[in-house]
């Protein structure tokens, strides 16, 4: 870790390894980091995950805060019936640890192999932006990220992530991600411009050889949603 140079970017993680690793991710240079925690029930976050990690994502969320990683934000997906419920109490879990919460709405593309899905839990964010409105001291709006709000209320951050169906928020993209078979994934809605990575680093690629397979997968990029 200490050889790599994170400038001012953020990563997204599952949180596992967090406590074990944030404070060498902050001495390499990260500044920031998202954490996907969809709730704070173990039988529920067992249910989501197949795992029975919660204690340790909690840990390394904290750990993170400590470390003086900031800000954290916590990625709730909302799903009808399974979390929906646990909405408030995760945001006074992020309110009472210095941490922003990010509700995210289930996105359905044409693409998706379970659609299904999609219809059974997708749960409608309309009511509750109208309910944050009414309770927020203040709403501000994230130009960069779809118009995106932010509410701050009673000293706490949540922001409501819509599904991400449009050219601003597809040409202003900088992210990638590493999928579980190690390729870098440089965009959430495809799967036929995976770059390999695992491979390179397991045969022991130069740091240099690794940087232009990064610049090709960023090259690679082009926006899912265009105008007509």
């Amino acid at each position: 870790l200490n050889t790599l140079n994170f400038k001012d970017i953020s990563i997204t993680t599952n949180g596992i390894f967090l406590d074990k690793y944030a404070e060498d991710l902050v001495k390499a240079g990260l500044k920031r980091v998202n954490v996907s925690l969809d709730t704070l029930k173990p039988e529920t976050y067992k249910c989501i995950t197949k795992k029975d990690y919660l204690s340790e994502v909690k840990n390394g969320i904290l750990k993170s805060v400590d470390v003086g990683l900031y800000p954290v934000k916590i990625n709730m997906v909302v799903m009808k019936g399974i979390n929906d419920n646990e909405i408030h109490d995760m945001f006074g879990f992020c309110k009472d640890n210095g941490l922003i919460l990010q509700l995210i709405e289930i996105l359905e593309t044409d693409n998706c192999e379970d659609n299904d899905f999609n219809e059974k839990y997708h749960f409608d964010m309309t009511p509750l932006e109208k309910e944050f409105t009414d309770l927020a001291s203040e709403v501000t709006v994230r130009k960069f990220m779809q118009d995106r709000k932010k509410y701050f209320i009673d000293g706490g951050e949540v922001e409501i992530v819509r599904p991400m169906d449009n050219t601003k928020f597809c040409e202003n993209c900088t992210r990638l991600r590493i999928t579980p078979e190690g390729k870098i994934k440089p965009c959430l809605l495809r799967n036929d411009n995976l770059v390999d990575l695992i491979s390179h680093i397991r045969s022991g690629d130069s740091e240099k050889d690794l940087e232009e397979i990064f610049i090709s997968a960023v090259n690679s990029r082009e926006p899912y949603f265009i105008d007509d």
